[in-house]
């Protein structure tokens, strides 16, 4: 398995999990490929990741570090469907089926805040806009999800319903809940 900061503390027995903190779906994407090349037989590989594709982080390093996290959605879906078909493509070359596991989500506000009294940066321009950016990249990651769910069962491979720990369906009022955590 190979994940970003999000997996990294997965104990998975028989499987080595190898963690790439900040890692994007196409860095994860390369270490998996030079690690399986050479081994012969069928393979196959999990991808937990996401919120690195699907966000963008602002990042000045200086006497005052500044670090944001944001969400633009700017064809978000439709580049991450892109790039996980050209996964496929590239893994289906070395007999190696990559499945992915759906993407919990992460509460923008929180995080930039715990970074914030962490030190990790002096100043959050974006709180005004956070709001409507959480609600987008809630819609977004719902997009993402059924279409990794759709793209694991046509392969015939049984989806890791990772996103399920922070989202619930609350059947009183018929809308989805976001456990958040950071």
């Amino acid at each position: 398995m190979y994940t970003s900061s999000r997996g990294s503390g997965l104990r998975l027995q028989d499987a080595i999990v190898t963690s790439v903190p900040g890692g994007r779906l196409s860095t994860l994407a390369d270490k998996a490929f030079s690690s399986l090349n050479d081994i012969e037989g069928h393979k196959f590989v999990y991808f937990l990741c996401g919120i690195p594709d699907i966000t963008f982080k602002y990042q000045e390093k200086g006497e005052r570090n500044y670090e944001e996290v944001v969400f633009f959605n700017n064809n978000t879906a439709f580049n991450f469907k892109t790039l996980m078909y050209g996964i496929q493509s590239r893994f289906n070359s070395i007999n190696c089926t990559p499945i992915f596991c759906t993407l919990p989500t992460i509460n923008i506000k929180t995080w930039n805040n715990i970074r914030l009294t962490q030190h990790k940066t002096y100043i959050i321009h974006y709180t005004h806009k956070y709001y409507h950016m959480q609600v987008q990249l809630n819609k977004v990651i719902k997009k993402i999800n059924s279409f990794i769910i759709s793209y694991n069962h046509e392969n015939e491979m049984k989806t890791p319903h990772l996103h399920s720990t922070i989202n619930r369906w609350c059947s009183r009022t018929k809308t989805m809940r976001y456990l958040y955590h950071r």
